[in-house]
């Protein structure tokens, strides 16, 4: 075969392949489809919800739902006297964030080297804690940071539950705790709040 044989050919081959690409996108036509014929929707009023309770001694307020959750008191109905109402937890008694997370372990330098979200509640900003051997712990920098305090960090380290932020010469400049996954929440020497989190 000459090779303006084999050009003819390939030249043949692409126009029937593209022919057969073609027609596998017609819509077999222009004009209007008639609509599927659809079965009609049955419809018809559902019996009200009756609360009944789920063993022969279960009072009303007893009753739980198919989930498990105790079903609402029906409105008008007066609770019986010897029902106890359940009260909001006292806001003083609030765990405090600052005593860090009850029963966790402690953190590890691995639980926290890369890459941070950091904010004093401005905006917020890059912070990267490497394994870098620095004064007050390991080495920490923020890129592009506007915040004076989070570019101020230069050092890092863990005690127990608590992360440590420096400044410069190991200048203490925030303790953090950790509150829930990969989020720590704090204050600032100075007295902000601050955060990380990824």
């Amino acid at each position: 075969m000459t090779g303006a044989s084999r050009v003819l050919a390939s030249r043949i081959l692409v126009v029937s392949l593209s022919g057969v690409l073609l027609a596998g996108c017609q819509t077999g036509g222009f004009g209007r489809r008639p609509a599927t014929a659809t079965t009609p929707v049955a419809s018809t009023n559902l019996p009200p919800v009756t609360i009944q309770p789920t063993t022969p001694n279960q009072t009303l307020e007893q009753a739980v739902g198919p989930d498990g959750q105790p079903l609402e008191q029906p409105t008008g109905v007066p609770p019986d006297a010897e029902t106890e109402v359940a009260a909001l937890p006292d806001p003083a008694a609030a765990p405090d964030p600052a005593a860090g997370t009850s029963g966790g372990t402690d953190l590890t330098e691995d639980d926290l080297i890369g890459v941070w979200s950091a904010s004093t509640g401005g905006i917020p900003c890059s912070l990267n804690l490497s394994l870098t051997s620095w004064t007050g712990g390991y080495r920490a920098s923020a890129r592009n940071c506007g915040d004076p305090v989070i570019a101020g960090v230069q050092a890092w380290n863990v005690a127990g539950r608590q992360v440590l932020l420096f400044g410069e010469g190991g200048a203490p400049l925030a303790t953090l705790y950790a509150t829930q996954g990969t989020r720590y929440s704090g204050q600032t020497a100075t007295g902000r709040p601050i955060s990380l989190s990824r």
